[in-house]
């Protein structure tokens, strides 16, 4: 049963792409390295481990 992963997928591009430090629209002016000091980020690092 693949549905019950999307909604969490979804929930963590959308963290990802409005208030992340790491990966945000405000993410490049604000912390131009990163936030995050490991590699892939801890949301990154959970959507891919739900999408596998």
């Amino acid at each position: 049963m693949l549905a019950p992963r999307y909604p969490a997928l979804w929930a963590i591009r959308l963290y990802q792409n409005t208030i992340s430090p790491d990966h945000g629209p405000m993410a490049k002016g604000v912390f131009p390295h990163g936030y995050c000091p490991f590699y892939p980020s801890c949301s990154e690092y959970g959507y891919q481990s739900i999408y596998k």
